[in-house]
């Protein structure tokens, strides 16, 4: 939903669908650093990106596997992490939505668990460095 400066309602952003500028099912919702709204759609797998400052539907993406958490760095590209299923649980695509890399092949199933979604942690892509990836881990 868009206010105004005073908290009027405006508009709603998007609408449910299945279509360009549509969602069903976000779980995600970011902004970029040139304050442009990214809605990851966990039922289509799509990130739909609308324009600053109308917020004007301006392109969808299609991911490859669902995620549990996403961001966007300083180039454009996407990073996700995802738990569900999928052998590499990192992943960076360019803008566009093609796979740059895929990384983290966890082959011990506690730290799958250990990373879902209910738990909290952080993402970044450090320019020379490579991916960080922070979780709060609890042993029983």
């Amino acid at each position: 939903m868009q206010f105004d400066r005073a908290g009027n309602f405006i508009r709603f952003i998007g609408s449910i669908g299945q279509g360009p500028g549509e969602y069903q099912m976000v779980t995600k919702t970011f902004f970029d650093q040139e304050d442009n709204l990214y809605l990851y759609d966990a039922a289509t797998l799509a990130i739909s990106i609308f324009s600053y400052p109308d917020y004007q539907f301006l392109r969808q993406i299609h991911l490859k596997s669902i995620v549990n958490k996403i961001f966007i760095n300083s180039e454009g590209n996407f990073i996700t992490f995802s738990s569900f299923n999928v052998p590499s649980l990192l992943k960076k695509y360019d803008k566009s939505g093609e796979l740059l890399i895929e990384t983290f092949r966890p082959e011990d199933e506690r730290l799958r668990v250990a990373m879902a979604p209910f738990n909290p942690g952080g993402l970044a892509d450090i320019p020379g460095l490579g991916f960080l990836f922070m979780a709060l881990l609890q042993i029983c």
